[in-house]
């Protein structure tokens, strides 16, 4: 399994790291797989855009499927978002809180964001951070790395959305 994982600081002085809020972002997705890249497209855009953010602490992540141990991955963040692209709607982009499943069971090593913070709650008892799921409209998934127009328009969507959460969750 692929997986990058970079920290990113925002902000300058030693109170600012000290006093931010930890994000932990998993961009989920497949860039082999056309729309499927979308994630890691947004997350190649917040590297440039997301350098003057302060109060915040970044924890990206880029991985093809969500398997079991990302728990220890949510563990010390404050917040968590997962970016993935959708086919339930093709135009857009929608920022949602998730609620973890009750009993998840584990039928492959793939896990849905729902899935992925209900076994944090009954392995490691307790409720996980507040999660967030940024879902990107998408269409085509043909084995190619051109993502379609329509998914370029809704990254760009997605970046400012995503953007407008992370200001209003830094701390001051």
């Amino acid at each position: 399994m692929a997986q990058l994982v970079n920290k990113q600081v925002a902000g300058k002085t030693p109170q600012n790291k000290i006093s931010a809020t930890k994000i932990a972002i998993f961009y989920i997705g497949n860039p082999s797989r056309g729309d499927d890249g979308a994630a890691c497209a947004l997350q190649a855009k917040l590297a440039q855009s997301s350098n003057n953010l302060a109060g915040v602490i970044i924890e990206n992540q880029w991985v093809y499927q969500l398997c079991p141990e990302h728990i220890y991955d949510m563990e010390p963040a404050d917040v968590v978002v997962f970016v993935d692209a959708t086919v339930r709607f093709n135009h857009g982009c929608k920022l949602e809180t998730i609620i973890p499943t009750e009993s998840p069971a584990l039928a492959s090593h793939a896990l849905s964001p729902n899935d992925l913070t209900g076994f944090y709650e009954s392995l490691l008892h307790k409720k996980p951070p507040p999660c967030l799921l940024l879902s990107i409209g998408a269409t085509e998934f043909e084995l190619t790395e051109k993502i379609s127009p329509m998914t370029q328009e809704n990254i760009h969507m997605a970046e400012d959305m995503l953007l407008a959460f992370l200001r209003k969750s830094a701390r001051r």
